[in-house]
């Protein structure tokens, strides 16, 4: 009968594990004491992981302008902000533009912006180079370098190191180029430059700084030109009105010419665009193609035309700024073109000579261009154009809709028909009866005689723009006869006139439309002095009122004599006239004025007459019809006048205005009165304007504008009559005005208040409702119109809802202003957080909806205006309407959960219970309390964006399956692990959400560690003691702990804080009751246990009960941790307590005498630590104040009544003395940040890492991947050179202890060849088990915790550990670690060979290692070839390398066939095998055996027939054992019984076996048999014990640890003492073989004569059979001397 172990091959973080079915394991104790092979089944298995790395492509655009960005430095070294220079140019990050033009051009109002359109402010102390540049001025050729310079630690302006990009934007808000980076980061302190093989791909790496100059190394060298005769002559870049895209005639096109003088075939020659588009002369593109192959060619002379012609989705072309080459079929560029600006529906024309292109006068493909619309033929002949109305708000014919006039200026009468105006757009006004206006005073229907003019009406197929439009007229036989054009919109019906002041320019708006009379301004002038001097165009209300709310006009007589106006005429655009009569006069009784008076007309709302509040333009003409006097404006304000731009009303007393192109406001209104005349101002200067509200609307309410003055000198000012002026408004100062008492947004006049200001007062003006904009720019002026500053461009203004303001410290610099400041010191936006500083840093959608954010800047955060979006297909926007400030480092967590925000809420958590944050503490707001009620944080498919309150993208997260086009966030979405909890508990993290914030904007950021600690998990926590002097007790259990605990106890004065998994121990609940009678305040939290778990047993729920009724009862607090599914923490299994806020006691076991027994008594071993540090102790107390709140305190009403007896006093022992040394680590706990910190104190191991854990599981995982975190990095150090030794628990040894031993011996150091080992720690008699939890990394530094490295410890216990870093410490430790390593005992296996560790170590072999690299199990192999395995070495009691044991010249097989054959033969007395094989005269004749029988023994193997007379046939098996009767020993072995090799069943055994002289037995058996029996009959009792035990532990375990099940085994084994010498971590790293091929079977040449010279009478064979056990030549000399020590 045979037993096969059974094994898996399971193959898992990337390398193989074997995993034995250990949970047969009480059944292979039987079989193996009983069978000495087993058959091994070994799986070999690779795996192999790709990487797939991502790609992106680029997205910059190809400069083609004067001005471009040429190189950039992204990745600087350090924090990249440093300043920049000549002397250092890899600090800081830069840009550097180059002018390629041959213009100065001036930057200082373009935009350089980074990736999140984030602005470098363009100020000369960002110009790096020329150094100490006084201007942003670029000169022809040369070269401005842009940076932060070292201003701003926190990013206005920062460049990522990958995926970013860089934008410039000229001064109109076109952008010029953009510049993009790709996904992997440039060189540190390396520039990028434009990718030569492809303008619009990624920057690519230059391989010299250039900063200055033209690039180099790298530097492109640009397209190669070869000139030929295909040129571009004409382009439709901006299709109108059709699509771009569509087909031919509509859409883009592209014509081209043959300036040379032979036909050339266009096939393969192809167009192509700045961004690479591309336009083949093929079938689908060229215009006229056909099947005739000379439809290809372009004949001397010819231009051809290429065509998108329906052949795209879009068009091609830009409108604006574009670069168009022609190439020739090589791909050498032939000719190329660029434009900078066009409008819509008009073609582009080549400049001859150049590679500019102008505004076409009309499209004309496949013709004659003409000439550009400034240098056509202008009042060329007799007919010319005169006027034309472009945009009129009726339709029809004349008198209605749009017309033309042209003027006959010859002598004779000409007929028009035939003659043509065409458009800008190439649309064709022909002159018929149809279009030209008739009458009966014309002679015809298309003549105009001499002197005439002549309307013409617009056709179906032709139309005036009103914005841009060119006219260009022809006669019948298609000359160009005269042109006109304009380029701005004046409003509906106003006429457009020829400016004859400047032929060619754009026509201008004519003072009144004259229709078919001459044009304004051809009348004669009056000599009369009359002059405008002041209107109202705009009166408060409907314009149609009466006096004194119409419109007026004031007209001064600046004559000698009275001047009647009856019968005067007011003449305007749009035909309107008004007769003056004397009822128009309201404030006299006529229409005379006076000399030096004036006379104020009222309009009186007449319909036919009116003023515009516009631009308009007014003429006063006498009653001869001559000009008197005219005025024009062009704006105005509600109830303002308007007076004379000149004049000192008007704010030039002696100034003269600059830039005034009509009248403007003045100081105040002087309706019917001279405008009063102002002397010089002689008061001071020091006045500047300091902030203003340019548009606010809050929640539906509308304020006035305001501004705000400062007085910033030494004297009072008076603020009378100075004035600020915006690009469209001006308004004089004439009262102050003051902050609304009722609402803080409203500024209000206060007319009781001096315009008088002191110095260092504030002064608030309130503006009518809309008179700023948050753009303008705004300039003050005293009263002289003297300009005391000027505002330079601050940006495109704040969000209009926001009711922000700008603020200045000179009136000319602007930013934002954090908060509006009315009247008093301004707060800069930039003096707070901006976009990027505020960071989404968790996120709980499910059970309690928050979201955190964290300010990761340098500045206060001031969040009100912000906003949050939320999108999940629907979008939910919200503007945080909130004055809290928030530091840096701290956080903002907004909820809609009462429970987080009100009382008893985390504010009222922090504020009472926790003492020391890392930064500051975070700030808790309620949605509704933020102007954000409704908002709900959907469970799925949703993204998360905030952005400040200009609109900038600050952060985004996506979730879920959530929108990836999210701007921010980039790839896949975050989605829950599906190894965590459940979505109730569930909250996102960024990092580790406090002090490690990556910011990829991918989900990787959020793949660090997740929590379940829900609003407790927003608190960032300190966990790092600072190094200096404490006083430590490290304490090594069972040897010690109970004393040193209850020392401990003893010695509080004020306070314990005690938590624990279990409370069971007598000796320290009386401990604790006495404290609690010297007045100590006692608070106890424990786990609530549980009833018919599977954990818990009855006397551990009994122990809760008693001992927490005594101890309230005694005036303690307990608490019982919650562990309710719903609450964050499984289990509350930390073993930590606090004494008097300035020392903690910590440890790996609970108060239970298996853990803390009296000294002398057997118990765990255990690691614990008792540290007087007042900074560990806060942070451990912090930690317990947290805790309460999800816990209960119980009362007496909730435990049974106990009775409590002292117990007996502790005989004997000592303590551990306490240690005064400097130390410093880190406090750990679980869940919050035990994995990540564990994974960060493995991986700081440089040489060493050393576990002794009760468990550590393989088969969990943590977060998104499949790694198990902890197993990951002991592999990853091992990896990288580290030894990693573990101490594995043996008490109730399973599948995932086995495997995770199996994983370090035969995987990691098997296979692998790694320095990594483990074994199963032994017991003796003070020592029962394994319970520690432990680590010691490069005996510097040392983990002390009740942490278990597996799934539920660390995803959801409360656990506790702390690190200590110092040598001193940790050698205490060190010291019993090693202890733990060398105790051994009768039973224990490690590598689960068969052969016990005990055994292997004092013969010399590997007991961490199963597997030989030959392939054979190390209990099969034949170390000394004697013919006997080291099973039956071990059970026979031989040496396994030395073929013989006893030195006789017989080998071991030899001796045992001997032994085994005087059993059987009657003649001869019996000789035990262990006294052969250890006697030289086993047999007691006084003879050597060897003498007697030889070397090998041969003469002594005769055997006698049993019957003397029978005989059997050798073949046969007459016992049916499977055994043949030649080789069976014992051929009467009943059917069906075991036996072994030799066919003897063990009862046969002992009645062939006498006792042994050398083993001294009188039982007159064989000793080993009988052990042999013994330890089956043993195990087959113990067999249903075993199984039942390890049902119970690995159910514990899976939910807690097996650490707290008091499992006894029966103890029926003698001690066993530990060997006096230390077994070597034998270093399987070394390079090894797998195999030895058969001429390699001689070892001389691996062992030198030096190296035998170390092991006096051993051979080389014997040295090498230890070398091939994973000894080297170091430790196998120790163990050589140990051995010849104990022998002697």
């Amino acid at each position: 009968m045979s037993i096969t172990k059974k094994i898996c091959t399971i193959k898992t973080h990337g390398y193989e594990r074997i995993e034995m079915n250990t949970r047969k394991y009480p059944l292979l104790l039987v079989s193996l004491m009983l069978i000495s092979y087993i058959a091994p089944l070994l799986d070999a298995g690779e795996l192999t992981d790709s990487d797939e790395v991502e790609k992106s492509s680029g997205r910059s655009t190809a400069c083609i302008g004067d001005i471009c960005i040429s190189e950039a430095l992204v990745n600087a070294f350090g924090t990249e902000a440093g300043a920049v220079g000549p002397s250092d140019w890899t600090s800081g990050e830069w840009v550097e533009i180059h002018n390629s033009g041959t213009s100065v051009v001036d930057l200082a109002t373009w935009t350089l912006d980074d990736h999140y359109g984030r602005s470098l402010d363009m100020i000369t102390s960002h110009v790096v180079f020329p150094v100490s540049a006084s201007n942003l001025e670029v000169q022809p050729g040369g070269y401005i370098v842009m940076a932060r310079n070292g201003d701003g630690g926190s990013c206005g302006f920062c460049l990522k190191n990958t995926n970013g990009m860089v934008n410039l934007t000229d001064s109109t808000g076109n952008l010029v180029h953009s510049v993009t980076f790709g996904s992997t980061s440039p060189t540190e302190g390396v520039t990028l430059i434009e990718d030569i093989n492809n303008p619009t791909a990624d920057w690519v790496e230059s391989s010299t700084l250039s900063p200055g100059q033209s690039n180099q190394g790298g530097t492109p060298t640009g397209p190669v030109y070869y000139p030929g005769d295909i040129i571009i002559n004409e382009a439709m870049a901006d299709a109108y009105p059709s699509y771009d895209n569509a087909t031919w005639p509509d859409g883009e096109w592209v014509e081209v010419y043959n300036k040379g003088s032979s036909s050339i075939n266009l096939s393969d020659w192809y167009l192509e665009d700045a961004a690479g588009n591309i336009i083949e002369f093929d079938e689908g593109h060229l215009i006229e193609f056909s099947s005739d192959p000379n439809s290809l060619f372009i004949n001397p002379g010819e231009t051809r035309i290429a065509a998108v012609n329906g052949s795209t989705n879009s068009g091609l072309l830009n409108n604006n700024v574009e670069k168009l080459r022609v190439y020739w079929p090589n791909g050498t560029i032939a000719d190329e073109v660029n434009w900078t600006t066009n409008e819509p529906g008009f073609s582009l024309s080549r400049n001859q000579g150049t590679d500019s292109m102008f505004i076409s006068s009309y499209p004309s493909p496949n013709a004659t261009n003409p000439a550009q619309i400034v240098n056509l033929a202008l009042v060329s002949g007799d007919i010319i154009l005169t006027e034309y109305l472009p945009s009129t708000n009726t339709s029809g014919t004349f008198p209605d809709g749009k017309w033309i006039e042209v003027l006959n200026n010859g002598s004779s009468t000409i007929d028009l028909n035939g003659w043509s105006i065409t458009n800008g757009r190439g649309e064709v006004l022909y002159l018929d009866p149809g279009t030209m206006v008739f009458n009966q005073s014309h002679t015809s229907a298309t003549e105009i005689i001499s002197g005439e003019r002549r309307l013409v009406q617009m056709s179906n197929s032709f139309d005036l723009y009103d914005y841009y439009e060119h006219l260009v007229m022809k006669d019948d036989s298609g000359t160009i006869v005269d042109s006109a054009w304009h380029s701005n919109y004046f409003g509906d019906n106003v006429s457009m006139v020829r400016d004859h002041a400047s032929l060619g320019s754009s026509w201008v708006p004519s003072n009144w439309m004259t229709p078919g009379q001459p044009e304004p301004g051809d009348e004669p002038y009056s000599l009369k002095d009359l002059r405008f001097s002041e209107l109202m165009p705009d009166p408060e209300g409907i314009e149609t009122q009466s006096w004194p709310n119409s419109e007026w006009l004031e007209i001064y007589n600046n004559d000698t004599v009275p001047v009647d106006l009856d019968g005067w005429k007011l003449k305007a655009a749009s035909s309107r006239s008004f007769t003056i009569n004397a009822y128009n006069f309201p404030l006299q009784s006529d229409a005379v004025i006076q000399p030096d008076e004036v006379g104020l007309i009222a309009l009186n709302g007449t319909g036919s007459f009116y003023l515009k509040a516009s631009s308009d333009f007014i003429t006063l003409v006498d009653e001869n019809s001559a000009i008197v006097d005219s005025v024009g404006w062009n704006y105005s304000s509600e109830n303002k006048s308007l007076v004379a731009s000149g004049s000192s009303h008007a704010g030039y007393t002696t100034s003269s205005p600059s830039g005034e192109t009509g009248w403007v406001e003045p100081a105040w209104s002087t309706p019917g009165q001279v405008n009063p005349e102002w002397t010089s101002y002689i008061g001071s200067n020091n006045v500047i304007a300091t902030e203003y509200m340019g548009f606010c609307d809050d929640s539906g309410t509308v304020y006035n504008d305001w501004i705000e003055l400062y007085n910033n000198g030494t004297s009072a000012v008076d603020l009378l009559r100075w004035r600020f002026d915006t690009g469209m408004y001006r308004h004089f100062v004439t009262e102050l005005s003051m902050i609304d008492p009722n609402d803080e947004n409203s500024i209000i006049v206060n007319a009781t208040k001096s315009t008088v200001i002191a110095p260092g007062e504030y002064a608030l003006v309130s503006l009518p409702l809309s008179f700023l904009w948050p753009v303008d720019l705004i300039d003050v002026y005293n009263p002289d119109g003297l300009q005391i500053s000027q505002s330079n461009t601050h940006g495109e203004g704040l969000t209009p809802s926001a009711c922000q303001t700008w603020i200045s410290d000179n009136g000319e610099e602007w930013n934002a202003a954090a908060y509006p400041t009315p009247g008093s010191e301004n707060v800069q936006a930039t003096d707070f957080a901006v976009a990027g500083d505020i960071m989404i840093t968790r996120v709980s959608p499910y059970d309690k909806e928050f979201i955190q954010l964290n300010n990761v800047g340098q500045k206060d955060a001031y969040l009100n205006d912000w906003k949050i979006l939320i999108n999940d297909g629907e979008l939910f926007e919200c503007t945080i309407e909130s004055n809290t400030f928030s530091n840096p480092g701290s956080s903002i967590i907004l909820t809609g959960e009462t429970s987080i925000t009100g009382n008893n809420g985390m504010s009222d958590i922090i504020s009472n219970d926790v003492i020391a944050l890392q930064g500051n503490n975070p700030i808790y707001l309620n949605f509704e309390d933020i102007g954000c009620t409704g908002l709900d944080i959907p469970d799925a498919g949703v993204s998360i964006s905030i952005r400040d309150a200009t609109g900038n993208l600050s952060d985004a997260f996506v979730f879920a399956n959530g929108p990836t086009s999210q701007m921010g966030w980039n790839g896949e979405t975050i989605s829950m692990p599906t190894t965590s909890v459940s979505n109730d508990e569930f909250v996102y993290v960024r990092g580790d959400g406090c002090s490690f914030l990556p910011d990829t904007d991918t989900a990787a950021d959020w793949k660090y560690q997740w929590s379940i600690s829900g609003e407790l998990g927003t608190l960032c926590l300190q966990t790092e003691y600072a190094s200096g002097e404490s006083l430590v007790t490290p304490i090594i259990g069972p040897q010690n702990g109970l004393l040193e605990l209850i020392d401990w106890i003893d010695g509080s004065q004020t306070e314990l804080r005690i938590q624990l998994y279990q409370l069971q121990d007598s000796h320290l609940v009386q401990a604790l009751l006495d404290a609690l009678n010297r007045g100590v305040s006692v608070q106890i939290m424990l786990d609530p246990g549980c009833y018919n778990c599977g954990i818990w047993g009855d006397s551990d729920m009994q122990y809760k009960n008693d001992y927490s009724y005594v101890l309230i009862e005694a005036g303690a607090e307990i608490y019982e941790f919650s562990t309710d599914s719903s609450d964050p923490y499984l289990f509350l299994h930390s073993k930590v307590a606090v004494r008097d806020s300035s020392s903690i006691w910590i440890s790996s076991g609970n108060w239970k005498s298996s853990s803390t027994p009296a000294p002398g008594v057997r118990g765990n071993v255990e690691w614990s630590v008792i540290i007087d540090n007042t900074q560990l102790a806060d942070m451990v107390n912090q930690q317990i104040n947290l805790d309460i709140h999800v816990s209960e305190l119980m009362s007496l009403n909730d435990y049974d009544q106990y009775d409590f007896y002292a117990p007996n006093s502790i005989g004997g022992g000592g303590v551990q003395s306490a240690i005064q040394t400097t130390i410093s680590g880190e406090l750990i706990t679980c869940p919050e940040n035990c994995v990540n910190k564990l994974v960060e104190f493995i991986a700081s191991a440089e040489n060493e890492v050393l576990l002794s854990q009760q468990t550590l599981d393989v088969d969990w995982s943590y977060g998104w991947g499949d790694e198990n975190p902890i197993i990951t990095a002991l592999h990853d150090a091992a990896i990288g050179g580290v030894s990693v030794h573990l101490i594995i628990n043996g008490a109730y040894l399973d599948d995932d202890d086995q495997e995770v031993v199996d994983l370090f011996n035969e995987v990691w150091n098997g296979t692998e060849g790694l320095d990594a080992s483990a074994i199963v720690m032994g017991e003796d008699d003070d020592v029962a088990k394994l319970h520690n939890k432990g680590i010691i990394v490069d005996g510097e530094s040392v983990l002390v915790s009740s942490i278990n490295m597996g799934s539920s410890a660390m995803n959801r216990n409360r656990e506790m550990g702390v690190i200590i870093h110092s040598e001193t410490i940790t050698q205490f430790y060190l010291d019993a670690w090693h202890e733990d390593w060398n105790r051994l005992d009768n039973v224990t296996d490690t590598d689960q060979d068969s052969l016990t560790d005990k055994w292997e170590v004092a013969n010399g072999l590997n007991r961490t290692k199963r597997i030989l690299p030959s392939g054979i199990t190390e209990d099969m192999f034949d170390a000394d070839g004697d013919g006997v395995n080291n099973t039956d070495e071990e059970k026979q009691g031989s040496h396994p390398l030395l073929a013989d044991t006893d030195g006789d010249c017989a080998i071991d097989s030899a001796e045992i066939a001997w032994a085994q054959s005087t059993a059987l033969n009657s003649s001869i007395a019996n000789v035990a095998i262990y006294d052969a094989l250890t006697m030289h005269d086993a047999d007691g004749d006084g003879v050597k055996d060897t003498e007697a029988f030889g070397c090998d023994l041969s003469t002594g193997l005769t055997v006698t027939n049993p019957d003397g007379n029978q005989t059997s046939d050798p073949d046969a098996d007459d016992d049916s054992d499977g055994i043949p009767n030649s080789s069976d020993l014992c051929p009467n072995t009943e059917v069906g019984g075991l036996t072994d090799q030799d066919g003897c069943s063990s009862d046969q055994l002992i009645e062939l076996a006498d006792a042994s002289d050398g083993e001294k037995d009188n039982s007159g058996s064989n000793t080993m048999l009988i052990i042999m029996l013994a330890a089956a009959i043993l195990t087959a009792g113990a067999f249903l014990i075993l199984k039942q035990l390890e049902s119970k532990a690995t159910k514990a375990k899976e939910l807690v640890s097996l650490e707290e099940q008091e499992m006894m085994l029966m103890e029926n084994s003698e001690s066993v003492d530990t060997e006096s010498w230390s077994m070597p971590v034998l270093d399987g790293s070394s390079e090894e073989s797998p195999a030895e091929s058969p001429e390699d079977s001689s070892k001389d040449d691996g062992v030198s004569a030096e190296d035998l010279t170390k092991f006096p009478g051993w051979d080389a064979d014997v040295v090498q059979r230890y070398l091939d056990n994973g000894w080297t030549i170091e430790q196998l000399a120790q163990y050589y001397q140990e051995q010849l020590k104990d022998n002697q």
